[in-house]
C-alpha cells in the first residue's frame, strides 16, 4: 500500500531534512566557488536601514554559516530575535521601518524580492508556537506589515530575472557532465525544454519532493528532473516501465526496524548507469494582492549523475557510484550581475548540524541506494492508490508545479490575519496575534 509507506516515511523524515532543507545550504561554508565577503546587499551606506534590517534578521544568529548563506540561519531551538537584546533591536529596526515608511527607500524590484523572501522566512520560523510564544507574537506584529510594504506587482514578479537561464548564458560553467573529470560542474541549458532530455515529473495530488517542500513551508516550489542516457524517448519508455510494473511496494520484513508498512519492491526496473536526476528549487514570493506567485528565479540546483548502479541493497559501492553537484542563489553575485547568482558548492562537503550531536550528514545520507532506490520521490512514478483515486492514467508528466500547496499553511493564514487594513495603517498599531 503506497500511502501508508509515504506517511510513515515522511513522518521520520520530517526533522532530518528540516535541518537538511532549511539550514544545510547555510551551514556549508566552504565552497568552490569562493563566498563573497559580507557587502552591502541594499545601498552602499553599510547604515542603510534595509542593511542593518537584513543582517539582524537573517545573518546575525548565524556564526556557524556564512553571510551569503542561501537561508537565513534559524533553528527550531533558535533564541536569537526572541530574546534579550536580539529581540529588543529586531522590533526597534522593524518599528523604524514603519515609522520612516522603509519601503520607498530601494525601489529595485529585484532587491524588494530579496527582501521579501529572506523576510518571509524569519515570519514562517516566528509563527511557530514555542519557545517564547509572546516574543514571537510580538515579532510576528511588526514582521507581516513590513512584509505586506514590501510586495511587488504581479507584472513586477513575472519579469525578475531567470537566473538559470543567466548561469547557463554566463558560460561560467560547462554544459554537460564530462566523465573524465565527474567532479566538473555543470548546468545543461536544455533542462526545462519541454521536448528536451530532461523529463520533469510531477504527481497529481501532492507536491514533488514533499518533504522539501514542507521543510520550507512553501516558500520555494520544486522540479524534479530525470534524464536516462537514452534521451527523452528512453526516459519515457523508463517510465512507462515503472507504472505498469504490477507490484511496486511490499511489506516491510520487519516492521521493528523498518521506518515503513512497505518498502519498494526490490525488483522494480531500474535505470541504467549514466541515468542523471535534477531537483531544482525556485522561489515564490505573494505579490501585492495578496496571490503566491512562483518567480522566474532558481534558488538551488542539485544534480546527481550515477556512474554505475549497483546491484543489491544500500551498501558502500551504492553510496560511492554517484556524482553529486550543487548551486545556490548568492544574492551578492546575483545583483552584481555575475553568473544569474548561481554558484558552486561542493556537495561532498561534510555537514554538522548541532541536533545530531556529532553526526555528520551529506546528500548521500538521504540519496545512497542503488539507482531509483535512491530517488525519494519514486512514488511519483506509480500509479496512485486506489484508497484516493480510481484513475489509471499515468500522472507523471503533468507539467510545472505551482505554489498552492502554501494556501492551507498556517503561517501562511496568519499572515494574512496580520495584513493592514487600509483605513488602519501599520504604524498606528496591530493587535498582536
Amino acid at each position: 500500500m503506497k500511502w501508508p509507506s509515504k506517511l510513515a516515511g515522511a513522518a521520520i523524515a520530517a526533522g532530518l531534512i528540516w535541518a537538511i532543507a532549511s539550514h544545510g545550504s547555510a551551514a556549508r561554508q566552504t565552497a568552490a566557488d569562493p563566498v563573497p565577503a559580507r557587502p552591502q546587499l541594499f545601498h552602499p551606506d553599510p547604515e542603510h536601514l534595509w542593511n542593518r534590517l537584513h543582517y539582524h534578521l537573517t545573518v546575525a544568529s548565524g556564526q556557524e554559516g556564512s553571510f551569503d548563506a542561501l537561508d537565513p540561519v534559524l533553528w527550531p531551538q533558535t533564541e536569537w530575535l526572541l530574546t534579550g537584546a536580539s529581540h529588543e533591536k529586531a522590533l526597534r529596526l522593524l518599528d523604524e521601518f514603519l515609522r520612516a515608511r522603509g519601503e520607498r527607500l530601494v525601489s529595485d524590484p529585484l532587491k524588494r524580492a530579496l527582501l521579501q523572501r529572506d523576510i518571509w522566512a524569519v515570519f514562517d520560523w516566528a509563527a511557530r508556537k514555542d519557545p517564547h510564544p509572546e516574543a514571537r507574537r510580538a515579532l510576528r506584529a511588526k514582521l507581516a506589515p513590513v512584509l505586506w510594504r514590501l510586495a511587488l506587482q504581479e507584472e513586477q514578479v513575472n519579469v525578475l530575472p531567470d537566473t538559470y537561464r543567466q548561469a547557463v548564458a554566463s558560460g561560467r560553467y560547462a554544459v554537460q557532465y564530462d566523465p573524465s573529470h565527474p567532479k566538473k560542474p555543470f548546468l545543461p541549458p536544455d533542462l526545462f525544454d519541454p521536448q528536451g532530455p530532461w523529463v520533469a515529473l510531477r504527481p497529481a495530488r501532492y507536491p514533488i519532493a514533499p518533504t522539501h517542500v514542507s521543510a520550507f513551508s512553501g516558500r520555494s516550489v520544486f522540479h524534479i528532473f530525470l534524464r536516462l542516457p537514452g534521451g527523452r524517448k528512453a526516459t519515457m519508455d523508463y517510465l512507462a516501465k515503472l507504472w505498469h510494473f504490477p507490484r511496486p511496494w511490499v511489506p516491510a520484513p520487519d516492521l521493528r526496524t523498518s521506518c515503513c508498512l512497505s518498502l519498494l519492491n526490490p525488483d522494480v526496473p531500474q535505470f541504467p548507469p549514466g541515468t542523471q536526476v535534477a531537483l531544482v528549487r525556485r522561489m515564490v514570493l505573494f505579490d501585492a494582492d495578496g496571490k503566491l506567485l512562483t518567480t522566474p528565479m532558481t534558488e538551488s540546483v542539485q544534480i546527481r549523475v550515477f556512474r554505475d548502479v549497483p546491484t543489491g541493497g544500500l551498501t558502500a559501492a551504492s553510496m560511492r557510484a554517484q556524482d553529486f553537484f550543487e548551486f545556490n542563489l548568492s544574492r551578492a553575485l546575483l545583483l552584481a550581475g555575475e553568473a544569474g547568482g548561481l554558484r558552486q558548492v561542493r556537495i561532498d562537503e561534510e555537514v554538522k548540524f548541532s541536533i545530531f550531536g556529532n553526526g555528520h550528514l551529506t546528500c548521500v545520507n538521504c540519496h545512497a541506494g542503488p539507482g531509483v532506490h535512491s530517488f525519494n520521490s519514486v512514488e511519483a512514478l506509480f500509479p496512485p492508490s486506489p484508497l484516493v483515486s480510481d484513475s489509471a492514467e499515468a500522472y507523471w508528466h503533468l507539467g510545472p508545479p505551482d505554489a498552492s500547496w502554501k494556501e492551507d499553511r498556517y503561517d501562511w493564514g496568519l499572515l494574512n490575519a496580520l495584513r493592514p487594513l487600509p483605513d488602519n495603517p501599520p504604524e498606528a498599531g496591530l493587535t498582536p496575534r
